[in-house]
């Protein structure tokens, strides 16, 4: 554990810090902490060494008017277009690709941007002064619509690049992946497990609608699943092991992996599907 607290510590935060109370909880207070610093240290330089660029009385009650409406908007389309995203993954892979989505980290980031802006918007129309407007209600002014465009670009990049990377079958097997060695690494097997489970549901809904690429694309991603998961246990052992309600089991992955490897090849043979998808699942499973 100490090893990998030093290769790799955001991994370790998230699995023996934050998951016992809820990683995705306490990682949006991780992103609020960073997002407020970065644009508070923006405003305190607005606000003591450039206030000649400060806008006016007008333009702030202008804003204050404004930023609300227009961040709530933002804030809908962000968690409507989560909603898309998460509704064709599950459609198309499987019914844990709102997992994947939950803990991704960019998710979780472009959430609470949005939440962050939304309520910081709903302030300044609360503590804008009905005379003279300060330096520093001006400056805050001024980083509310500079961090609204920058919340709304970064929402316009990631949602994209979300569709399709939990889309076309080997971009969401990449997308699986992703963080593994990380989380088995520092003990987070509990973030790994449902990975497995996403990729066998792939691999069964691909045997269902005799979809060679899910197939090969999903048994891919489940022998990288165990590749990563052998080399990782040479350096730590405890990625071996996980906890169950029932209690810890040593080789986890097998348990996990075995089930739908045979589910999936049962159906292969009831449904006669191509006979290269059958070899490569029997070759996965043995």
């Amino acid at each position: 554990m100490i090893q990998g607290l030093f290769e790799y510590p955001w991994g370790w935060f998230f699995s023996k810090v934050l998951s016992p109370i809820g990683s995705f909880n306490i990682g949006m207070w991780t992103y609020i902490a960073g997002f407020i610093s970065k644009w508070g240290v923006l405003w305190a330089g607005l606000t003591l060494l450039a206030p000649s660029w400060l806008p006016g009385e007008t333009a702030v009650g202008t804003a204050a008017q404004v930023l609300p409406a227009l961040m709530v908007s933002v804030f809908v389309f962000i968690f409507g277009s989560l909603f898309v995203v998460t509704q064709q993954a599950t459609m198309i892979h499987s019914n844990r690709a709102s997992l994947l989505l939950i803990y991704y980290r960019p998710v979780q980031q472009i959430v609470v941007r949005g939440l962050v802006m939304a309520l910081a918007t709903l302030l300044l129309s609360a503590i804008v002064p009905d005379g003279d407007v300060g330096a520093g209600v001006a400056a805050f002014t001024l980083v509310l619509i500079m961090a609204t465009a920058f919340t709304l670009t970064g929402a316009a990049v990631l949602l994209p690049l979300l569709m399709s990377q939990t889309t076309a079958p080997g971009n969401f097997a990449l997308f699986a992946l992703d963080p593994v060695d990380e989380y088995l690494a520092t003990e987070g097997t509990g973030l790994v497990v449902f990975r497995v489970g996403a990729l066998g549901e792939m691999l069964k809904r691909g045997v269902r609608s005799g979809d060679s690429l899910q197939i090969r694309e999903a048994l891919r991603g489940l022998h990288g699943l165990h590749e990563i998961y052998i080399e990782i246990s040479e350096d730590y052992p405890s990625a071996r092991k996980h906890e169950y309600e029932s209690g810890v089991a040593e080789g986890w992955l097998g348990n996990e992996l075995v089930p739908f490897l045979v589910s999936a090849g049962q159906d292969a043979i009831g449904l006669d599907i191509a006979n290269e998808d059958c070899n490569a699942i029997a070759a996965e499973l043995a």
